[in-house]
């Protein structure tokens, strides 16, 4: 009976309200009756009109109240339930949810720690399991070149940053140029691209330290549950001795990279990782190379590579 009546609130109580009205109404269309009260005082008749109401009418007034209150009572306690029980049941199944991921990521541990060694497991579990956040797609692009005599390298970065948790989280991005007897770094651009595809860019700052300039680009941003950014950076590096001998590592675990190489044709360029998935070599051409990794790459791991110039075989015979 009360599901039933939860059900259907909002017609018993409209039922009840205006059954209410029309009762409430009726009761105000009263009759009014009189009768001749006579009674003898001192051998006189005493003779008094009275008027008096129809007792039915004062039924059903007071009927009438009672089903315009139980109507209005129901209509705002059906309201009130079926405001908490959402509250509860959003609550029950973000509960179930996280039961759920909890018991497939225990079950997942379980196994992967039967088979695999406890210290890569531990990195396994920190990397992957616990995480809340994954890099995904990242393209590292190196557009190699001559300019006024020098050797130089474009460096564009790019990754996704999917939030997987049900918390805000923030990425915290930050390049700084620096120069050495080996190169010197300008900070071109960057930029991020958020969900609903607007575009961001990332300052470019000037700053003092110690006496000595620099230029750095520094930025953290906010990402929503379940949202997803994208990150672009772009930096030029200018090498004094005629060649590139470089590495690049990542700072966090990615899943799938793509390495886009473009240099001279008259340049070699060889490459080494220390990946734990295989890197392939998917195009291999005088003057572009292009690698691919299928899979996890952790934090720490990453890439070594050489590019100088061919050595023709005039030279070789004018050496030897």
């Amino acid at each position: 009976m009360i599901n039933w009546i939860k059900k259907n609130s909002l017609f018993v109580s409209l039922f009840f309200i205006i059954i209410g009205i029309i009762c409430f109404y009726h009761s105000n269309s009263y009759d009014i009756s009189s009768k001749t009260l006579s009674t003898i005082v001192d051998g006189k008749i005493d003779t008094k009109l009275i008027y008096q109401l129809d007792s039915t009418k004062l039924l059903l007034n007071i009927f009438a109240n009672i089903l315009l209150s139980l109507g209005i009572a129901i209509f705002i306690s059906t309201f009130f339930i079926r405001y908490i029980e959402k509250d509860e049941r959003d609550e029950f199944e973000k509960k179930l949810l996280s039961f759920q991921e909890n018991t497939a990521k225990d079950a997942i541990q379980s196994v992967f720690k039967r088979f695999i060694d406890e210290e890569f497991f531990l990195l396994l579990k920190k990397e992957l399991f616990n995480a809340k956040a994954i890099r995904r797609n990242a393209n590292w692009q190196y557009d190699i070149g001559i300019e006024n005599d020098k050797l130089y390298l474009v460096r564009t970065i790019n990754y996704e940053f999917h939030n997987i948790s049900q918390d805000k989280l923030s990425e915290y991005i930050k390049i700084t140029s620096n120069q050495n007897q080996h190169c010197s770094t300008e900070i071109i651009s960057g930029k991020i691209r958020h969900f609903n595809n607007d575009e961001e860019p990332i300052d470019i700052i000037t700053c003092q330290e110690e006496g000595n300039n620099f230029v750095k680009m520094e930025k953290e941003v906010t990402i929503n549950p379940n949202e997803s950014i994208e990150v672009v950076l772009v930096f030029k590096q200018f090498f004094n001795n005629g060649y590139i001998y470089e590495t690049h590592t990542s700072r966090h675990s990615i899943i799938n990279l793509e390495i886009i190489v473009n240099f001279p044709s008259d340049f070699d360029f060889d490459l080494f990782s220390s990946f734990s998935n295989d890197l392939r070599l998917k195009i291999d051409e005088p003057s572009k190379k292009v690698y691919v990794v299928k899979g996890a790459i952790f934090s720490g791991q990453g890439i070594e590579f050489i590019c100088k110039k061919k050595i023709s075989n005039q030279t070789l015979l004018s050496t030897i």
